[in-house]
């Protein structure tokens, strides 16, 4: 994942959200640091990594309820 200063955002914008449509990019605060402030990504990979944070909560959160359900005294 490449990472970008804030401070070169103006510069070479065009390049960096370029790159966020096939990756995401992170972004820092310092042009030395190595902590990511921010990351940039496309929407479409947000979407995606929603969707895929969602379905693993199924897969933890649907087997506890079941169970749950099951152990109710009614």
């Amino acid at each position: 994942m490449q990472s970008y200063p804030l401070t070169a955002i103006s510069s070479i914008a065009n390049e960096i959200l370029e790159q966020s449509t096939s990756e995401p990019v992170l972004l820092t605060q310092a042009s030395q640091e190595l902590q990511a402030d921010y990351v940039l990504m496309s929407a479409q990979q947000y979407q995606d990594l929603i969707k895929r944070l969602e379905e693993m909560e199924d897969q933890v959160f649907i087997p506890i309820q079941l169970e749950l359900a099951q152990n109710q005294p009614w």
